[in-house]
C-alpha cells in the first residue's frame, strides 16, 4: 500500500501497537531509530531530527512523498485522503497530549502526521524545521511545525489539513457538578471537557 510514499516514524518512545499494525500494511516504512542519523540530548532537537530525516529522504531515496508520523499517533481510514491526495504539503488534524488542537489556524499544520512531496521539500529548502525564540531567548515563539508552515507558504505551498489522526493521551474520567460525564487531561489539570451522559452509568469516549 502507498508504494510511492516513504513513511518515517519518530520513535523516541515505543511505537503504539495500533500504529505498528497500520504500518504493517504499508510498503515503505522505517523507524527513525533505525536510520542512524545521529542523536541529540534535548527534546527541542526534534527540529534537528526532522531536518536529518528530510535530508536522508532527498539524498537516499527516490520516493515521491515523505510522511512523518509520531510514535503515539493512531491512523484509520480517515487519513486515506491525505495519503492519496496530490497536494504537495498536507497534514492530518490532531490534538496535543493536553487535549488542545494542534496548529488550529488554517495555514499551519503539525508535523506529527505530515505528508510532503519531494518537489516541495526541494523548493522549500533547508532548514525545513527550526524553533524560533523570543527576543531574550527565554520562551518559544514558534515551534518547528509553525516554522515549516511559514517557510512552505513562502515557497508557494499553502499547507492543507486533510483527515484526522488520533493521538494517545492520558485522561481521568469523573462526574461533573452538573451530573455529566467529564474527562480531565492529566498533564493540564485545569482543562475539563464535559460530555453529556445519556445514562447515569455511561462511559465517556474521546
Amino acid at each position: 500500500m502507498y508504494p510511492d510514499i516513504q513513511f518515517v516514524v519518530f520513535d523516541h518512545s515505543p511505537i503504539n501497537i495500533h500504529l505498528k499494525r497500520w504500518l504493517a500494511t504499508c510498503d515503505n516504512s522505517v523507524r527513525l531509530s533505525d536510520l542512524d542519523l545521529g542523536g541529540g540530548d534535548f527534546s527541542d532537537f526534534i527540529a534537528m531530527r526532522r531536518n536529518r530525516v528530510v535530508k536522508w529522504f532527498l539524498d537516499k531515496t527516490d520516493f515521491s512523498s515523505l510522511v512523518m508520523l509520531d510514535h503515539d499517533h493512531i491512523l484509520d481510514d480517515s487519513v486515506n485522503p491525505l495519503l492519496e491526495s496530490d497536494i504537495d504539503v498536507a497534514g492530518a488534524s490532531y490534538v496535543r497530549s493536553n487535549g488542545t488542537l494542534v496548529h488550529d489556524s488554517p495555514a499551519s499544520i503539525g508535523a506529527g502526521c505530515l505528508r510532503v512531496s519531494r518537489t516541495a521539500l526541494e523548493k522549500i529548502g533547508a532548514p525545513w524545521f527550526a524553533f524560533e525564540f523570543n527576543d531574550d531567548g527565554t520562551d518559544i515563539k514558534q515551534c518547528e511545525c509553525g516554522f515549516f508552515s511559514v517557510k512552505a507558504q513562502k515557497a508557494g505551498y499553502f499547507p492543507r489539513k486533510i483527515g484526522r489522526a488520533m493521538h494517545l493521551v492520558t485522561v481521568a474520567s469523573r462526574a461533573t457538578k452538573e451530573g455529566k460525564a467529564g474527562v480531565m487531561f492529566l498533564n493540564q489539570l485545569d482543562l475539563i471537557v464535559d460530555r453529556p451522559s445519556e445514562h447515569s452509568d455511561s462511559h465517556t469516549h474521546l
